[in-house]
């Protein structure tokens, strides 16, 4: 049976472990989930073990190093949600036994299972007892005084009942009761879970208590989400932003939704709504506000979403809002040509994600004048996607005193950019991205270098450049690249070189690209008559 607390049991041993001296080497966590691959347990288990394996190797050989680690090793193995048998061995796991002193534990909702992989010991979940019961739900609905009144604890007491001892029951109801506070809503909440329908054997509770929550979502904004999530595979992680941005981008939220908020902290509208008016004279009365925002006095984070360059220019005057905003999208903004950032204000010290998109007039990003550790500090992540008329990107100056913790940058379809050559002075810079831009000719230019006694790129893992056409160089002077992993090179014909060293370097990154570009790079001498001192190479 599914929610009785298997998974949270064995989350509370994990954690036991976790903070607690044992006498296990390792304890490894893995959700195996019903649809599970053998290569998505090897890959939990080789992290925990902090193993390593080239893409093209095959399980079994994956399982062999794994062996080869764990049969030195005294291992706690942790599986939850198994479905059917597992051959731990072709994974890699050895035997457990009593010689070894290694444990296996695993949850599953078949005995059938236990039977399979010859479990030991078998233990079964026990429903909730009444007294249990009770007190779960109560702590989900989080008001005792409620629950004491005549009114309303006859009704909570038949709810309790008809959840039979299911934790998942108890804690999906009590939390939808938690603002119901009228005998009407009550017995209505009895009346939705008498005439929920389920059709699947075994599973009428769960199924019974999922249709519960989804009826009594607040509105059908939420009951859409919800559905939305159900398209997923089981265990699929969702980008918040692709969650959010779908369901809800362009529709509107009534003022008072927010202004009534008021002792809220954290607000974030990144990737989704984007109504906001800009001048509060033409829009609807019933549209939120930046004055809405504005009157949130405890507002410390904020995460917005411009589609109106008027718009921009009025967030762009309000200080109290700049202060806070740390994730900002910027999409189709007509008439936008010139965007800066001041540092004089302290705007910008906690934003850590700006997304520009599709502003089709937009000429280039500026640095504000006098601009130094104080200038976009938090920065972390950069995208610039669709900017056809970009033709410079922080027009004056990037020092390295400049976006110290900018990690990642994506530039797609910036057909007018030359070059990108103030990436050399990011220090933290770990992932760089370059798409469809049809007239870059060099990454970094020609007269562009670094003070001698500082390393271009000392933390980049992962560069991929794609569909340059125009492109001749990354760089004319050959790097390091200490922390390179990976560079991937597609669609760009006139890119004949790649400025690695190959020489006195610890490891070389792997290399991505079709075989007739690879076969057409030309290298320096020593490399051209030696592969052996080449970058790996894998074809795309």
């Amino acid at each position: 049976m599914g929610g009785v607390g298997k998974t949270a049991l064995l989350k509370n041993i994990n954690n036991e472990f976790l903070t607690k001296t044992h006498d296990f080497d390792v304890v490894i966590w893995v959700l195996v989930s019903k649809d599970f691959v053998a290569d998505k347990i090897q890959q939990a288990v080789g992290a925990r073990l902090g193993l390593s394996w080239e893409e093209d190797e095959t399980q079994e050989q994956r399982a062999l190093k794994i062996c080869r680690v764990m049969r030195r090793k005294r291992f706690l193995l942790l599986l939850d949600d198994v479905w059917e048998e597992l051959d731990l061995e072709n994974i890699g796991i050895p035997l457990a036994d009593q010689q070894n002193k290694c444990k296996v534990i695993f949850t599953t909702r078949s005995m059938d299972v236990c039977s399979d992989m010859d479990a030991h010991r078998k233990l079964k979940v026990e429903f909730l007892e009444e007294k249990e019961s009770w007190q779960l739900f109560q702590e989900k609905v989080g008001k005792k005084e409620l629950l004491d009144l005549s009114s309303i604890r006859p009704h909570a007491e038949k709810i309790v009942k008809k959840c039979g001892g299911l934790p998942l029951a108890l804690i999906t109801i009590g939390r939808a009761m938690a603002n119901k506070e009228t005998e009407e809503e009550w017995k209505y909440a009895i009346e939705l879970l008498d005439n929920s329908p389920s059709e699947l054997r075994g599973m009428e509770d769960v199924f019974t208590l999922l249709k519960f929550s989804y009826d009594n979502l607040d509105n059908d904004t939420l009951r859409s989400c919800f559905l939305y999530c159900s398209l997923f595979p089981e265990d699929f992680s969702i980008e918040k932003e692709q969650l959010v941005e779908d369901p809800c981008e362009h529709r509107t939220i009534p003022h008072e939704a927010i202004s009534r908020l008021s002792q809220l902290r954290v607000l974030n509208f990144y990737y989704s709504y984007g109504g906001w008016e800009a001048l509060n004279c033409d829009a609807p009365e019933s549209d939120a506000s930046f004055a809405d925002l504005e009157g949130l006095r405890h507002l410390s984070t904020l995460g917005i979403t411009v589609i109106e360059s008027t718009t921009l220019r009025r967030l762009s005057r309000l200080n109290t809002l700049l202060k806070c905003i740390k994730y900002l999208y910027i999409k189709e903004c007509e008439g936008l040509f010139y965007l800066q950032f001041s540092s004089a204000s302290g705007d910008g010290k906690k934003l850590r994600r700006l997304s520009i998109n599709n502003c089709y007039d937009l000429k280039y990003l500026a640095i504000g004048v006098g601009a130094g550790r104080n200038w976009l500090p938090s920065l972390e992540v950069l995208s610039l996607h669709g900017l056809p008329n970009l033709t410079r990107v922080w027009r004056n100056s990037v020092t390295r005193e400049c976006l110290q913790n900018l990690r990642s940058i994506s530039i797609w379809y910036c057909h007018k950019l030359k070059n990108v050559s103030w990436i050399l002075q990011l220090p933290r810079l770990e992932v760089l991205y370059i798409f469809y831009c049809s007239e870059m000719e060099e990454l970094i230019c020609g007269d562009e270098m670094i003070e001698e006694d500082l390393m271009a790129f000392p933390s980049l893992r992962t560069m991929s450049i794609r569909d340059l056409p125009q492109l001749r160089s990354i760089s004319q002077e050959a790097l390091a690249f200490p922390s390179l992993e990976r560079i991937a090179v597609m669609d760009c014909p006139k890119l004949k070189k790649l400025p690695l060293k190959t020489h006195g370097v610890s490891a070389l990154p792997r290399v991505y690209g079709s075989k007739e570009w690879w076969h057409g790079l030309e290298w320096d001498e020593g490399a051209a008559t030696n592969s052996a001192i080449l970058p790996p190479f894998m074809a795309t």
